[in-house]
């Protein structure tokens, strides 16, 4: 009986090695991705057409950076940012000036054209005065001054410099 009660112990504890090794394993991986995704540095993105287009996530934010944007025959400069849930739907658009436009209601979403590349948490995208900052529950636009906005879900309001 000591021989078969040794053999079963001897096989727990390879299994439970096994499944320390696997969980070391598991975590390496994970926390090698959290780092890639959510870097200590920021990433820097600069926008690579005069209309710019990006998703933040995890916040579920649409901006859209215009500089010298041929639209219709006029040229617009702007950044523009929409939130919207099933119960509240809002945008922000700013000048180079740093003036901003509110809006609140159902009347106020739209959504991102398809191909839109998705940033997450800590990266910046740059495009002409325009620096939008990528939090986790918000994006912070400002002009050159400090002057912009910042918009999560349910808050929206001007940022001064």
């Amino acid at each position: 009986m000591a021989t078969a009660s040794s053999s079963l112990r001897a096989r727990g504890n390879y299994i439970v090695r096994g499944a320390l090794v696997l969980m070391v394993i598991i975590f390496g991986v994970a926390a090698a991705t959290h780092q890639w995704r959510h870097p200590s540095t920021p990433t820097v993105v600069t926008a690579s057409t005069a209309n710019y287009e990006f998703d933040a996530t995890p916040a579920g934010i649409q901006c859209e950076l215009d500089v010298n944007f041929a639209d219709m025959g006029t040229r617009i400069n702007q950044a523009y940012c929409e939130s919207g849930t099933t119960s509240h739907v809002q945008h922000v658009t700013m000048t180079p000036s740093g003036t901003l436009t509110l809006c609140h209601g159902m009347n106020c979403g739209s959504n991102a054209g398809e191909g839109t590349p998705t940033f997450y948490r800590g990266t910046v995208v740059v495009s002409g005065p325009f620096r939008c900052t990528i939090a986790t529950s918000s994006v912070t636009c400002r002009v050159r001054d400090g002057r912009g906005f910042i918009i999560g879900p349910t808050v929206m309001h001007a940022v001064h410099a």
